[in-house]
């Protein structure tokens, strides 16, 4: 049971509008815990073998790649580095390129490798973000709806979504950073960033103890 529930703060500077339990925060990573989600429910319908070489869902891979498996991207063991922040994804400005599934793999395939395929941990993205893709190609509908068929509506976390940039979200916190001294508003992320199933989730506290519950 929920011992206690409740909000600091600001969900948006402009309005003085304060946060509330109902404020639906970005989750961040915290999305790959339900993309982690998508991937069990498919295993357990034996739709999905973690043993599967990605080579089955991606073309185009790189040979240092030759021996990834839909573990390695579950476990991060892929040896791929973290791209938010880097070079790929920059925390210090706009990022507005028009990316789909195809063009993030290739970006992908251009990342440094930190290690040999399965040889090392390296907390890692890109591998929740193709486990969303592999999810969206097994289920045949987008990793959004699944997941809200799947586990949103069956949790009743009736205040989760992935993001859209363009849609009129209630409640919905806005973000901001620190610059010189100054809080200003966040830098612009594209639709395909934004929502991409590493990082993509709306939420609030309540919903997330839902799941944990």
């Amino acid at each position: 049971r929920i011992v206690r529930l409740d909000a600091h703060g600001f969900g948006d500077l402009e309005w003085r509008a304060r946060a509330t339990p109902d404020t639906r925060f970005e989750i961040a990573s915290i999305s790959k815990m339900f993309t982690g989600a998508a991937v069990r429910i498919l295993m357990d319908e034996g739709r999905l073998d973690l043993e599967t070489p990605i080579r089955r869902y991606f073309d185009g891979l790189p040979d240092s790649w030759a021996g990834m498996k839909v573990r390695h991207l579950l476990t991060m063991s892929t040896g791929l580095p973290e791209d938010w922040g880097a070079d790929l994804i920059p925390y210090n400005a706009d990022v507005t390129t028009p990316y789909d599934d195809a063009a993030m793999v290739r970006a992908f395939t251009t990342l440094k490798m930190e290690a040999p395929v399965g040889t090392e941990f390296h907390y890692s993205s890109p591998g929740y973000s193709m486990l969303g893709m592999i999810v969206s190609r097994l289920a045949g509908q987008s990793l959004p709806e699944f997941v809200a068929a799947r586990v949103f509506k069956r949790a009743d976390m009736r205040q989760s979504s992935f993001l859209d940039n363009f849609e009129i979200v209630p409640e919905r916190a806005q973000g901001y950073r620190l610059a010189e001294g100054q809080i200003r508003k966040g830098w612009y992320v594209g639709q395909y960033l934004h929502a991409r199933p590493d990082v993509g989730i709306l939420s609030t506290a309540g919903d997330l103890a839902l799941i944990d519950l």
